[in-house]
């Protein structure tokens, strides 16, 4: 269920749809910094799904939680990229 305009998952989110949002998140290469997990509960629009999310993302390995920061793994930031590869 994704809004229109945004391509963001709509108020409605599911689990999944809210971890891809916060993945996308910590890939976009425009800022390859840590985020405070209070920040992206603000994108989400939720605490408690943007915590779920981080949570069950880094329980598959696919970020490190520091404290209140998040960031993607190495791991996933090459997999990422190698996505985009394929795509080109």
């Amino acid at each position: 269920m994704r809004d229109q305009r945004s391509g963001m998952p709509s108020a409605g989110r599911r689990s999944e749809d809210v971890q891809v949002l916060v993945l996308s998140l910590l890939l976009d290469s425009e800022r390859l910094a840590p985020w405070p997990v209070e920040e992206l509960a603000r994108v989400v629009g939720c605490e408690r799904a943007a915590t779920g999310a981080v949570v069950t993302l880094d329980a598959a390995g696919l970020v490190c939680r520091r404290g209140a920061l998040v960031l993607a793994t190495p791991a996933t930031r090459a997999a990422s990229r190698f996505l985009q590869l394929l795509r080109e």
